[in-house]
């Protein structure tokens, strides 16, 4: 739920939902909102194969319903100011995975079912979504989410951001 532009990630929703589609194809995926990236994504669904699985819903006045049908909200956000779809989403007491970035742990800090997941992982977000927790994909992958990577992954994202600005 949110603007399609860069500091949200979409993409990496995405290919997220395109990882866990690959061993649970029944499963249904929704992006609530536009924005610049529309086009790109719209794209990266159908290279992906996936048109009737993920699908871009576009702005929504009303949220409250979509919610309300969701198992689960996703924030992929590389940074966020105020998240206001992830305090939406709160309120319905739904399960969230959230990029681990300082307003979300501020925000969700201990409360309801929750999960963090490194920015800009998409593995790591499909493999929440198929029931690991962040404790077993460390252990799968302790080399990836070392330190020094997750430090040079952060470095790398806001690059990016600021060279899209």
């Amino acid at each position: 739920i949110g603007r399609m532009v860069a500091q949200k990630a979409p993409g990496c929703f995405v290919e997220a939902a395109a990882l866990y589609l690959k061993s649970n194809p029944s499963a249904y995926f929704v992006l609530l909102g536009y924005g610049p990236a529309n086009p790109g994504l719209s794209k990266r669904i159908e290279h992906q194969g996936f048109t009737d699985r993920i699908r871009l819903i576009g702005h929504q006045d009303e949220v409250w319903p979509w919610l309300e049908m969701m198992d689960v909200v996703v924030s992929t956000s590389i940074w966020e100011a105020a998240p206001y779809a992830v305090l939406e989403a709160m309120s319905t007491k739904k399960t969230i995975y959230a990029t681990d970035i300082p307003s979300h742990r501020e925000i969700i800090g201990q409360s309801g079912p929750h999960s963090f997941f490194p920015v800009s992982d998409p593995e790591a977000l499909s493999k929440l979504m198929a029931g690991l927790t962040l404790e077993d994909i460390q252990v799968e992958n302790e080399e990836k989410l070392s330190q020094k990577d997750a430090f040079s992954n952060w470095v790398e994202s806001h690059s990016s951001l600021y060279e899209h600005l």
